[in-house]
């Protein structure tokens, strides 16, 4: 179990070197499946209640039927580490922060992330740092990360403002974004790492929904991993090898995959949504490490899949997912 004194340091930031899980509220957009918005009150008290404090958002999060800023002033502020995200290049950095501030009712964010897309140039993302540096100073932000950055834009902005966290995508299936080059960035900078998707989008799950079936709004009808051949190729590995190998360790295959993530270096938050107060439970009771030999068994499984994918449709596994 993850709890509250796991996570709580200085200013409400995790110092430990144990990795915890935080609430994503993409859930809360209604692109997955619906969560009314007395679901999504009662998932946020479920997380709160089991000891979670990070909530995560992004201002295309915003869904006008769920006032996320109400739902987060039934708790003290100080129960909370509140993150969010902007974009560089864009809208002005301090008109995003403008937006957030009074979207969530708040009159500071812990985190805020600059998102980076393949297209922003280094010099967008140093302006867009530059200008959370000054909204730091001014007392809006506490900590500053990034988020979908590689290894060699961090190494770019050696030297710059100081880089608290670190956001990519990472999960059993999906390595690409956390490679030992950006581990050894996040080390030499002092950020802590942030993984989002570690179910993959509800893949590495016990049970999972065919595409098919899933309602027309439904992001994942429309996901490249949720396509054929690709979808039947990693459920079939999930439900004949990953599952089995979780159940044997007493656990589901999230709550696996959510220990997986929490192993790898650096990683103190592993960001995990949720439609329902039951999913919130699960993730909660999540190990925050798995033993060695679990981790190499799932690592030779991972690889099997990987040898099998590139023989039978020649590319690499995150080429063939997509996504």
């Amino acid at each position: 179990m993850i709890s509250r004194h796991d996570v709580v340091g200085g200013g409400g930031w995790p110092t430990t070197t144990r990795a915890v899980v935080g609430l994503g509220t993409f859930p809360f957009t209604g692109q997955l499946s619906p969560v009314p918005a007395d679901q999504a009150a009662v998932i946020l008290d479920e997380f709160v209640a089991a000891g979670g404090q990070y909530v995560e958002t992004a201002p295309s999060y915003h869904n006008p039927a769920i006032d996320l800023g109400r739902l987060l002033r039934r708790h003290r502020r100080d129960e909370l580490v509140l993150a969010t995200k902007c974009l560089a290049g864009d809208v002005s950095v301090a008109q995003q922060l403008r937006g957030e501030l009074r979207r969530l009712g708040v009159d500071y964010l812990d985190v805020v992330q600059v998102r980076v897309r393949q297209s922003d140039p280094v010099d967008a993302v140093t302006d867009a740092l530059a200008a959370l540096v000054r909204a730091q100073q001014a007392g809006c932000v506490r900590r500053i990360g990034l988020s979908r950055v590689t290894a060699s834009v961090l190494a770019e902005l050696a030297g710059g403002p100081r880089i608290d966290m670190v956001q990519n995508r990472l999960s059993v299936i999906h390595r690409a974004e956390h490679s030992d080059a950006l581990a050894d960035s996040c080390h030499r900078h002092g950020a802590l790492f942030n993984p989002c998707q570690v179910l993959e989008r509800g893949q590495l799950c016990d049970v999972s929904v065919p595409p098919d079936v899933r309602a027309a709004a439904d992001i994942r009808r429309r996901k490249s991993e949720y396509r054929e051949p690709v979808h039947g190729v990693i459920r079939r590995w999930v439900t004949g090898t990953l599952v089995p190998l979780a159940h044997d360790h007493g656990l589901s295959t999230e709550q696996l995959s959510i220990g997986w993530a929490a192993s790898r270096p650096h990683v103190r938050t592993v960001v995990v949504g949720a439609s329902s107060p039951e999913q919130v439970r699960h993730s909660m009771g999540a190990p925050r490490t798995l033993r060695p030999e679990l981790l190499v068994m799932i690592d030779s499984a991972y690889r099997a899949l990987a040898a099998y994918v590139r023989t039978e449709f020649g590319v690499p596994l995150d080429r063939f997912r997509g996504g």
